[in-house]
C-alpha cells in the first residue's frame, strides 16, 4: 500500500468534489497526481466511516481550495482552524489539568 494523494487542491475544473456512488460517506474529485516523477491526470476517492467525518472533510477540502485561490491571486489568505479528534482534545484536556 503506497500513500497516491498527493496533489494540489487547485482551482476549477479539478477537485470538484462529487458524491461517490450516491453515498454521502465518498467523494471523488480528479487531480494531477504528484506522487511519481510525472504529474498526471487521476481521478481519486475518499471514503469516510460516517458521513459527518466526511462532511468536515469536504469543507477543509473546500476552505483549502479557496486559501490556494486567494493566494494564487496575491491576497491576503485566511487560515482554517485546526481540526482536532476528540481523543486527542481528551489528552490536551488531561494535561491542562495536571499542570493545574
Amino acid at each position: 500500500m503506497k500513500a497516491v494523494a498527493n496533489f494540489n487542491i487547485a482551482e476549477d475544473p479539478l477537485c470538484i468534489l462529487k458524491e461517490h456512488q450516491g453515498s454521502d460517506k465518498m467523494f471523488f474529485t480528479i487531480a494531477y497526481d504528484c506522487s511519481e516523477e510525472e504529474p498526471i491526470v487521476e481521478k481519486f476517492v475518499f471514503k469516510f466511516g460516517n458521513p459527518e467525518n466526511a462532511e468536515k472533510f469536504k469543507k477543509a477540502f473546500n476552505d483549502a481550495k479557496e486559501f490556494n485561490k486567494v493566494v494564487k491571486a496575491g491576497g491576503e489568505p485566511v487560515y482554517a482552524p485546526v481540526l482536532k479528534d476528540e481523543d486527542e482534545e481528551k489528552k490536551e484536556d488531561k494535561k491542562e489539568e495536571k499542570k493545574d
